[in-house]
């Protein structure tokens, strides 16, 4: 049962047994197994948790959560720009998430200081 699987990924994840919890999400395909999958990822592996985290969004889990870690590991792997787009999404659907807010101030900075902040990502 996926979601059997799931939940028990979660809870080793929350003991601190991330690869325990990368293996008992093995053989489950679904947007929420792909987006546990990609913040498991994002920790050691940021180009996979990426993917992942792409797959869960494109399988139609665009929640303000999973957009939050997406723009982190866009981040993380250097697509600032696509960081920051994703990450503004998250803030318009759940305004009072305040990671989201300070991620994407912390992103533009990132941008400001590196000197590839557009007039578009500004706005």
């Amino acid at each position: 049962m996926p979601g059997a699987s799931i939940a028990r990924a979660g809870i080793s994840a929350q003991a601190g047994q991330l690869e325990l919890a990368l293996q008992q999400l093995a053989g489950s395909d679904s947007p929420l197994a792909d987006a546990m999958r990609g913040w498991l990822l994002l920790q050691s592996a940021p180009s996979e948790g990426v993917r992942a985290l792409r797959a869960a969004v494109k399988g139609g889990l665009r929640t303000p959560e999973v957009l939050v870690n997406l723009g982190y590991g866009l981040a993380a792997v250097g697509a600032l720009r696509k960081a920051v787009d994703v990450t503004r999404e998250a803030t318009y659907l759940a305004p009072a998430l305040t990671v989201a807010a300070y991620n994407l101030t912390s992103f533009l900075h990132r941008q400001r200081r590196d000197g590839t902040l557009s007039p578009s990502s500004a706005a």
